[in-house]
């Protein structure tokens, strides 16, 4: 097994801040008897009788330590959700330093055949060796014992280093970073990526347990790391890169590229990405954050996006050699185009471009609303449809609005065909042409 120094320098991730640990929970009364196990040390302050064993950490001890304390208390009054939350670590104010947030989600190794294989390997490795008695001729049972837990022993590795009955299917993953300034609940803006990543930890640690089950292993830890434990070590190193700097990758990719694009995306358009899959996925992890209408339309050309050229899909191409990005289309609007703007100030900050994806939605969901409202009334209201009718023709944002509010109302005849008459007064009260070609010159 790795010892404690030997691992946080091995798995420590560039830069400081971006930290992880991975917990398997436990009781204290469950699997001490279990052969080939020891049992991490009691938490303190722990009256629930939880015990987080560590699987994986680039944590210092000491901050490993204060985490476990702060896991435990959450354990201990259910307050670790499988959807996850973010929480302000406590520190020592007297030692000064950064305040942390921490990301927390509950992680459960669900499935039948994964419970039956467990139960079986736990039977072998905790089955009784019979020996015989030479003092009265009869068989006795003896079943191994787990080395005691001792602040005396010399022999008990760090808390890392513990093996682990393979019984527990439930694991904490802890996401920690630093501070940013103020702002003490960041992470949650991104928390439908974080929640992704979790699945994808999960999927992996199955595979990871699945191998030790296969391999009548009962140590997650080997001295030898297997493949399986090297890619979910990979995975966890780089959960701020993935999970929270995608964006400033997809500005600084396509800079005034990003205006179609944020166009659109808005509009539901299928957009066709031809790049690396790195690129792929960060640019279909915008596309979605961007997104009003909950579908996945990024695609690729090998997906059979072809079929979709003639219907004004979106080609996003990267040249593979120069990492350069072109699109096919750059029809726009004026309010993409001011928002685009906006992201290329700060192109390296990924929770200012987050908080600007967040606010440029916000705007476009309430002009929505605002003249859905307007719309209904228009049905009854002449005036209220001439009311529609201006809005819209002041509105920079007016044929993404349109679009969103025909296809919500598709099946309504009546409220359809007041949309459509809006749509033929904006469109001669604009013309999109000259105004496309004033976005970039």
């Amino acid at each position: 097994a790795f010892s404690r120094r030997h691992r946080h320098r091995s798995f420590m991730l560039p830069g400081e801040g971006k930290r992880y640990c991975l917990y398997k929970k436990e009781f204290d009364n469950e699997g001490d008897s279990v052969a080939g196990s020891t049992p991490s040390s009691p938490t303190p302050g722990s009256p629930t009788g939880i015990r987080l064993d560590v699987v994986l950490t680039n944590l210092a001890p000491e901050d490993e330590s204060a985490l476990r304390r702060y896991m435990v208390q959450k354990a201990g009054r259910n307050l670790v959700y499988k959807a996850g939350s973010c929480g302000i670590l406590p520190r020592d104010r007297e030692a000064g330093g950064v305040g942390r947030i921490c990301y927390f989600a509950l992680i459960e190794l669900a499935g039948t055949h994964l419970d039956a294989q467990m139960e079986e390997t736990e039977e072998l490795q905790t089955t009784p060796t019979t020996v015989d008695d030479a003092s009265d001729g009869t068989a006795s049972n003896l079943v191994p014992q787990s080395p005691a837990l001792s602040a005396t022993n010399p022999s008990v590795p760090p808390p890392e280093t513990y093996t682990q009955p393979l019984s527990s299917r439930e694991y904490f993953l802890c996401l920690v970073c630093d501070q940013q300034g103020e702002d003490t609940a960041f992470l949650s803006l991104f928390h439908v990526e974080l929640g992704a990543f979790c699945d994808r930890v999960a999927t992996t640690l199955e595979a990871h347990v699945q191998e030790h089950i296969s391999s009548s292993s009962n140590n997650l830890l080997d001295s030898e790391p297997s493949t399986t434990q090297q890619t979910l070590h990979s995975l966890l190193e780089g959960w701020y890169a993935e999970c929270i700097q995608y964006i400033c990758r997809c500005v600084a990719l396509l800079k005034h590229d990003l205006a179609p694009l944020l166009h659109a995306a808005l509009l539901g358009k299928v957009i066709v990405i031809n790049g690396p899959p790195a690129i792929f996925d960060d640019v279909s992890k915008l596309i979605r954050t961007v997104s009003i209408v909950n579908e996945d339309n990024s695609t690729t050309a090998d997906d059979g996006a072809d079929s979709n050229m003639g219907s004004g899909a979106l080609v996003v191409q990267v040249e593979p050699t120069s990492g350069l990005c072109r699109v096919n289309n750059r029809d726009c609007n004026a309010f993409c185009q001011q928002w685009c703007n906006r992201f290329l100030e700060s192109p390296s900050d990924p929770i200012r471009l987050r908080n600007l994806l967040e606010d440029m939605k916000f705007k476009v969901i309430q002009e929505l609303n605002l003249v859905r409202k307007m719309a209904t009334q228009g049905r009854l209201d002449n005036y209220a449809l001439y009311k529609s009718g201006v809005a819209l023709a002041c509105s920079s944002n007016a044929d993404v609005v349109l679009s969103l509010l025909m296809k919500d109302h598709a099946n309504e005849p009546t409220t359809h065909e007041v949309l459509e008459v809006l749509l033929e007064y904006v469109a001669s009260k604009t013309k999109p042409s000259t105004q496309n070609r004033a976005l970039y010159t």
